[in-house]
This record gives C-alpha cells, structure tokens and sequence, in this order.
C-alpha cells in the first residue's frame, strides 16, 4: 500500500497549526515486476524509468515485515549500478522534524548503499552516505568528514530509522529501535533518499545485494517567531587528538523572522569557560553564519561535554524559543600513543578523475593532525611518478583511488580517518627522529630510532621516503582530471568549481612522494635480536637531489616496518628544519603556521606565533595566481590570530602565504 497525503496536526505553535508531510510505500498494491520508476513520487538518478537504471517489485522474498513483496538492489560492479533509484521527499527540508524509516535485508557476504540528498536537484548536494560492506558495518559519512559508524544485522530483516531535528541539527539513528548514535550534520538539509547498488568502497567485496520494505517519511513544519538565535553545530573542535588545542566553530542559524544583528556566544568544556561577543552582523532570516572563537580549548581525554549557549540576541534578554539556544555535544577525543606517527600512502595520479578525493582528504587529514600524520601521494603514469615506489603499492590496491593507511588494507581515501584513529593509538616499538647535510647534489638523511622498551629487533625493516610539497609542472600531463567539475558529484574541497581537466597553470600537487630508499619493504638486519630500553641506532640513506626538488618544501619520512609488515612508526619532519633552511634567527615561527577552521565559509584565522617583534604581512592568492586579498601587519610579537573573512571569496581553494622577517611560509585553504 502506498500513502501520499497531508495531516492537519493538533500541534500549537505560535499559535499557528503546522501541517505535516508524509509517506509511505510497502509495495504490496503493485504487481510483481513492476517497477519503482513510474510509480507516484518514485523516479531514479537520470529520471528514465522502466530501465536497467530502475528496480522492479518482487516476492521472493515473502517472510517481509509486512506481507509478500519488498524491491531489490544488487550489482557485481565495482563502480555499482547501475539500479540507482530515488524516493524524493517532496522538498528540501531544512526546519522542522524529519523521520524516516526503511526495513532492510542485506544478503550474506554482500553489502549495500544509500544516500540523503540535501537538494532537490540530484548530486548537488550530499547530505549523508551510508555504506553497508558484507562486514556487518555500517559508515554513515559526507565530503566533510565521518558522521557516524555502528554495525547492522546480515542476512536478516532489520529496521533502519531516523529522527532529526532540523533546527537542532540532531540527526539519530536507530537500527530495530535501538539508539546507534546521533550527530550534528555539516549539511543539515534533506530532500531525497537515493538507493544504489553498490558496495565498492573498501573493504567491500564489490558485491551489492539487499531488500527494501515499508519505506516511510514524515515532515513536521516548524513556524518561526519574531526574534530565535539557534545553535545548530559545534565544529572545529570533532577532529583532533588530546592535548591538541583547538578553536570552537559555532554554527548559528536565524529562525525567527527578523535579522539578527548581535549576539553573545558561550562555549564551556573541561576547565575552559570562553565568552565572545558578535556584532555589526546581518543574519537574515533562516540565514545561517559560522563563527570562530578566539580562544582556544585544549582537547582531554575521555567523554567530556562542550557546550554552546548564545544568548543577548540583538541586544535582548531572551528570543522567542529558548529551546535551541544551547546546544551539546560530547568530546572523546582519541589519545594517541605518545612518539606515534602514522603513514598514509595515497595511490593517485592527474589521469585520475576521482583522485581529486585524495586530494582534498590528505589536506584534511593533515590540517586535523599534524605532527601524527605523515601523507604520502604515490604518483602513477604521470610525471611525478617513481616508478619503484608506484610499482609496490600497485600490488596492495584494486583501483584508483585508494589508500593504505600504517600499510593496511586498502581503503577509499575519503575514509582514512577510521584507520588513522585506530592506529595512532597502537604504542610504537621505536621513536624516530631525522636529520639532513647536503654536499653538492648529494642529500645524505639520518635517521635515528630510539627504543624506550626493551625488545627483540628481529623482523623490523627500515626505510626512508622524501616528499615535497607545491610541486608545479607545464603541459596536459600536470592537468588534473577532475570528476567532480560541475557540481553533479557535489562538493569536493573546491574542484567542483574547477573545470574537467584542471589546466596545469592552476595545479599544484602536495605530499608528492619523490624518493623511496632502499624500497617498499625497508633494509633488513639493522637491529640486533636483543635490544636494550633507551638503546638508539642511526642510519644514513643517500640521495642524489633532483634539479627539480625545491628542498625548502620538502618533507622527511622515517620508517619502521614491522614484522608482519606493516607500519610500526614513522617519524616525519620538515627538510628546511633538518638542513638548517631559511632559518631567521630573529623569529620563532611556528612552522607550516595553522589554519582554523579549513575549510572554512566565513572566516579563518591564521595562527602565529613570534618570539621577538617583527613585520608581518599576509596574502590570499586564488589558483589563477591572482592575489584576492594582501595585508601588512607590521610589528607584531607573541600569539596572533590574523583573521581571514573567506566570506567575501568564491568557493574554491586559496594559497595564504604569510612573510614574517625574511620567512615566508604558505599553506592551503578551502573555502565553501
């Protein structure tokens, strides 16, 4: 039976009566064959029906929830497909409450996929993914990062349901009406289910097989009063490890029906207790703005809230719903193993239209964790590639993209995360430091491994790999193919912006691995069986440095392979620290000077930090080269936050470069 209609609810608001929007399908009045496609309110990807696009209505399955029939999805194609179907919910809704509910049957040994589109318009907007692999995980992620994670029940009927609260920004899930976890969404709108078969991404088995049943929705309007500042989300601070320092990014968003002009915002956690005040603003009604604090918290180990609280909206004592003016959140930040370091080797390269996603994932991994990360873009058939290097992850990965993370299993560099977290927790048997000389063209790296246990050394392999950062070449072959021009696969860190291929003049490529030695599996026998706490070994690896290397961006990575072969610990740092570049005496700058928040909408702030007092200036360049925005500071010293009103610039992605004495010293930005 299917149901579309409209209910006059008995719910007071304002003194207005809220209508609600709902749905519901069991399949049950159609016949079996029939497919989705023609049906009221059902379409698929393209609009065409009726075709392999489409999903037919069958009883195979008769022990269904409720009577015989249910639709079916499944795809051995790596890529899926191509059944991708969509249940548009009538609007993209971004107040009220929102409830949908499906029940689902995952085959053994196959996985599945749907989405939440945020716009009417598919691709231009995803709101949530879900990736169901064969293991009885469920991700629940957008571009900008995990939402979620939990398991499902295979080879079963389950019910799989959402409540989110719209002007909250609290998105729950329940599987069989038990509580998995609930979120803020970066993208806190929602227009659409789409259904695909698929289930590619690592560690999917490339087989997609599952039922849908009783499918469902429910929409309940909210009417906004005069004056309502809401806190919708908390970022910033979700990403990070404790003892890293972060700075709250409150997300408040104008329901009520006059603009807000000023407001008080309050953030407390652990110890911390931040007031700041916001005016000369212009946030007009259902209108959403982004806000940075100025002072840092200090992320802490174990379940702690944060909570955001704005209050003096426009000068007044209280709006007209007290209800979402707080907003909390638990922080859990993960505690690293202290010396840990962990690898990301990326397999990319510019023919590559979905290694833009690699791109933009190992900024981000490195921008939420620097000094635990060391990135690694493993270039093939392009003009970055060595040969030796490509060759060995080629054996390690079915396609490209794809990532290893510590030398793991292959995964999607869109989910490097999860491991990352998981890895950086794990003790390493030895802490690696670097040093550099150069003589000529010859680059001689030491590296030392320091052991704080006694244990055996038998098995550990070591290696070094150099990489370099801003690396530019002319001709098609520099070019990035790029998937996601145009917009239809949504957002991607700016290149959605970016024409298909992006033209060499505007690339430049990052964490390009330019130099492996000895090789992918490390020298052996450098360690004796018996090794003593405290005991160190240093090795010297000598490279012949390329005409084209600029060592001043150029990174060393330490490695210890372990046993078993994968990554122990890694041990990373700058190539200009290590040789002695482009050090001014006169300054102490932090080096590769941090971003927050990155990517950003509104603002960002360049954090800096001077010993001594010196002249200061800062530029924007956008990826033509054309510099969009340049100040020159003067004298300043200590801890400064120069802030960056990425407002008033077109999404994309922006070099800042910031001059302090004789240094100069850039970084990437996203804006959204």
């Amino acid at each position: 039976m299917k149901k579309i209609y409209t209910l006059i609810g008995a719910v007071l608001f304002s003194s207005a009566l809220l209508a609600q929007s709902s749905f519901s399908d069991d399949f049950e009045s159609y016949n079996v064959g029939d497919y989705l496609g023609p049906q009221p309110q059902w379409t698929t990807w393209s609009g065409a029906s009726s075709t392999t696009e489409d999903t037919q209505v069958n009883n195979v399955m008769n022990n269904t929830p409720s009577g015989s029939k249910s639709a079916y999805w499944s795809s051995t194609i790596a890529t899926g497909g191509p059944q991708d179907c969509i249940l548009p919910f009538g609007g993209a809704y971004n107040t009220g409450t929102f409830t949908y509910q499906m029940d689902m049957y995952v085959e053994a040994n196959k996985g599945a996929y749907f989405n939440f589109q945020g716009n009417v318009t598919p691709g231009q907007s995803f709101a949530m993914e879900c990736y169901m692999p064969q293991t009885g995980a469920f991700t629940m992620q957008n571009t900008q990062g995990l939402l979620l994670t939990g398991n499902y029940p295979t080879g079963q009927w389950f019910t799989f349901r959402f409540d989110i609260n719209l002007n909250s920004n609290v998105w729950s899930v329940f599987i069989n009406n038990v509580l998995q976890g609930s979120f803020s969404n970066t993208v806190n709108q929602i227009a659409a289910i789409d259904i695909f078969a698929y289930n590619g991404a690592a560690p999917g088995n490339n087989n997609a097989g599952f039922y849908v049943d009783n499918v469902s929705y429910v929409h309940t309007p909210y009417t906004l009063p005069t004056l309502n500042a809401a806190v919708t989300q908390i970022g910033g601070v979700n990403s990070g490890l404790a003892t890293m320092q972060k700075y709250p990014v409150i997300t408040v968003r104008n329901l009520g029906t006059t603009a807000i002009t000023s407001f008080d915002l309050n953030v407390t956690y652990n110890s911390a207790n931040i007031n700041q005040s916001f005016t000369s603003l212009n946030l007009a009604s259902l209108a959403t703005g982004t806000y940075t604090l100025t002072t840092p918290i200090t992320l802490a180990a174990g379940s702690l809230p944060i909570v955001a609280t704005v209050s003096n909206v426009n000068g007044m004592f209280s709006d007209g719903d007290p209800s979402d003016d707080s907003k909390t959140d638990f922080l859990n930040p993960v505690v690293p193993a202290p010396g840990k370091v962990v690898v990301g080797e990326e397999a990319t390269g510019t023919w590559c239209p979905w290694c833009v996603r690699g791109t933009v994932n190992m900024d981000l991994m490195e921008n939420n964790y620097p000094g635990f990360w060391a990135g690694i873009a493993v270039h093939n058939n392009d003009p970055m590639t060595v040969t030796s290097y490509d060759a060995s992850i080629g054996g390690f990965i079915s396609g490209y993209p794809s990532a290893l993370v510590d030398r793991g299993a292959a995964v999607d560099p869109s989910v490097m995360e999860s491991p990352f977290l998981t890895r950086v927790q794990v003790a390493p048997t030895a802490i690696i430091t670097n040093g550099a000389s150069v003589n000529g063209n010859q680059l001689t790296v030491t590296l030392t491994y320091t052991f704080p246990n006694a244990t055996s050394g038998t098995g550990f392999n070591y290696a070094c790999v150099l990489t370099e950062d801003g690396v530019t070449g002319v001709g098609s072959t520099w070019s990035q193919n790029n998937a996601y021009a145009g917009g239809s696969q949504g957002p991607m860190g700016g290149f959605e912006t970016l024409p298909n291929p992006v033209p060499y003049t505007q690339m430049h490529y990052d964490h390009v691995a330019r130099a492996i030695s000895p090789s992918w599996t490390g020298t052996s026998g450098g360690f004796p069986a018996s090794i003593t706490a405290g005991q160190q070994f240093t090795f010297t690896f000598t490279f012949t440095v390329d005409p084209t290397w600029d060592l001043a961006n150029m990174h060393i990575i330490g490695m210890l392979m372990a046993p078993n072969a994968d990554m122990d610990n890694a041990g990373t740092g700058l190539m200009s620290q290590a040789l002695g570049l482009g050090i001014n005496t006169n300054t102490a700058v932090e080096t590769n000077f941090r971003l927050y928040p990155n990517p950003a909408s509104d603002v960002t702030y360049a954090n800096i930090e001077l010993a001594t007092s010196t002249n200061v200036s800062m530029k924007v360049i956008d990826i033509t080269g054309a510099v969009v925005a340049e100040k020159n500071y003067g004298a300043m010293i200590g801890t400064n936050m120069l802030p960056i009103q990425t407002s008033a610039f077109a999404k994309g992605i922006y070099m800042v470069e910031i001059q302090t004495g004789t240094t100069v010293k850039t970084t990437k930005l996203i804006v959204q």
